[in-house]
């Protein structure tokens, strides 16, 4: 029996979701560290705290690449690794700290 998830395919596709949902500010929730609650949208409140979107953006990329990983094939991924598999998280990480440069001015 032969497995149908393919990290390489989870991994590009979890570099390029994890971009997406980071630059269109899009967590699935939010957890506020004061109150240690996780929410699914911003606190009105001002005793709440800031709110960590990080948690709540990593399950969101993982939750796109997840299906991507056990649709396409292991094979595909393998015969074009030496473009694609070093130059995503290359450009994911370009992409972030272009969306991050206000806190390095």
């Amino acid at each position: 029996m032969t497995s149908r998830f393919s990290p390489a395919a989870f991994s590009l596709a979890y570099c390029v979701a994890y971009a997406l949902v980071f630059v269109l500010d899009a967590p699935i929730f939010l957890y506020y560290p004061l109150e240690g609650v996780f929410a699914w949208a911003w606190s009105p409140y001002a005793s709440a705290g800031p709110a960590m979107a990080w948690y709540g953006l990593v399950v969101a990329a993982a939750a796109i690449a997840l299906p991507a990983a056990c649709l396409v094939p292991q094979r595909l991924i393998i015969a074009r690794r030496g473009i694609f598999l070093w130059f995503t998280p290359l450009a994911v990480l370009a992409i972030c700290a272009w969306r991050l440069r206000f806190f390095f001015a």
